[in-house]
């Protein structure tokens, strides 16, 4: 099976550190962009499965988020197989202007600050629908109640 392909759009370094070490830490290829040259340079490769894309530094306008929006989106007819899926970091502070927007598209976000265990979920299911996976992550467990210490 192929290597699942992650991109990172995000200029803000400690973020996209972290995100990377999450995601990479499940074995797959994840790389980084943090501006609109190098997001564009990176998505014509084609190796992407999956893009998260922080709306703080793609924004909701503009030629990035027009290109991000009809990936996310497969044309009429098409398996969602064949496309990459998006998922949008929305920062809390941009929630307010940017939420109405991505929800009248049907487009997938998240809004930051996150868990990663949601984040993980999130990104699992969007993997899933491309079949770029089998199985549905869910490593983070929690134990049952009786088990926890107090």
């Amino acid at each position: 099976m192929e290597q699942v392909g992650i991109l990172i759009i995000d200029d803000d370094a400690s973020s996209q550190a972290a995100l990377r070490q999450v995601l990479g830490s499940e074995g797959w290829l994840v790389e980084g962009a943090t501006s609109t040259a190098q997001a564009f340079k990176e998505l014509a490769t084609g190796k992407w499965a999956l893009v998260l894309a922080n709306t703080g530094t793609t924004g909701i306008t503009g030629a990035l988020f027009v290109t991000l929006r009809e990936l996310a989106q497969p044309p009429e007819g098409e398996a969602t197989k064949a496309h990459v899926r998006v998922l949008f970091v929305v920062p809390e502070a941009a929630a307010a202007k940017a939420t109405p927007l991505l929800e009248e598209e049907h487009l997938p976000y998240v809004v930051k600050p996150f868990t990663f265990h949601d984040l993980l979920e999130r990104v699992s299911d969007l993997l899933m629908e491309t079949e770029a996976i089998g199985t549905p992550l869910r490593k983070v467990k929690h134990p049952p109640i009786a088990q926890r210490r107090p």
